[in-house]
């Protein structure tokens, strides 16, 4: 017997209450090696996003689309992800395989 594969769905990981400071928030709390597929590609970007002390940073922004960009991360729940903001608002790991016109 078959069993179904169950649907992976995007899961939320930093709320759009956190505003400007989502990419800081984002790194504080998943920057570790385990959560990135690719740590070695981006663990500059992460390291320097989590400890900015200002997001008057020339280059915070532009940091954090290159993370966006790049970062392929890792979930025993929802296996290898990127990230997406969904809604314009809260950042979401989305399933590498999740189709885009669902959500």
């Amino acid at each position: 017997m078959k069993t179904k594969r169950q649907k992976l769905e995007p899961e939320l990981l930093v709320d759009s209450a956190h505003g400007i400071y989502i990419p800081q928030s984002f790194c504080q709390r998943y920057g570790i090696e385990c959560n990135f597929k690719n740590w070695d590609d981006v663990k500059d970007i992460v390291k320097k996003l989590a400890h900015n002390k200002s997001i008057d940073d020339e280059f915070y922004y532009d940091d954090w689309d290159e993370l966006m960009n790049k970062a392929i991360l890792i979930s025993h729940r929802i296996g290898d992800y990127y990230l997406s903001y969904l809604n314009d608002c809260d950042l979401w790991a989305v399933p590498m395989d999740y189709v885009h016109d669902e959500y």
